[in-house]
């Protein structure tokens, strides 16, 4: 018979690959493939954002629920940070066109055509995924 602490182990376990699988092994914010090592879980909001919002929220909302918990990969979740999906779309926006402004070897790599750079709006795997 398991322990306590290797039931809550294979609980945790459990509710990441769970959480690994919600889009298909995939980072939910740049699409990138993950597995349980280089799984990341980022709180959509994040427990500091709700504190601020709880108010604005529904009742029923648990910021350590499965609903609020997304696989990330390590470079989306520390970039995100503590920010919400918008502020996160807006900060790769701004991360675009401070490249184009701020880097002259960016600019080399684009009159060689080695880079190219979109206007497109910032679409998150997550959102591609959710609308089939």
């Amino acid at each position: 018979m398991a322990t306590y602490k290797e039931r809550i182990e294979e609980q945790r376990i459990a509710t990441r690959r769970y959480i690994l699988s919600k889009f298909d092994d995939r980072c939910a914010y740049c699409g990138c493939e993950l597995d349980m090592d280089s799984l990341n879980v980022d709180h959509v909001v994040s427990k500091q954002a709700y504190r601020r919002i709880k108010e604005d929220l529904p009742s029923n909302f648990e910021v350590d629920g499965i609903d609020n918990l997304f696989p990330a990969c390590q470079s989306c979740n520390c970039s995100k940070c503590d920010g919400s999906v918008e502020w996160y779309r807006d900060k790769i926006h701004e991360l675009r066109t401070s490249l184009l402004d701020l880097s002259p070897k960016v600019k080399i790599a684009m009159r060689l055509g080695y880079l190219t750079f979109s206007n497109k709006p910032i679409i998150f795997h997550f959102e591609k995924y959710q609308n089939g």
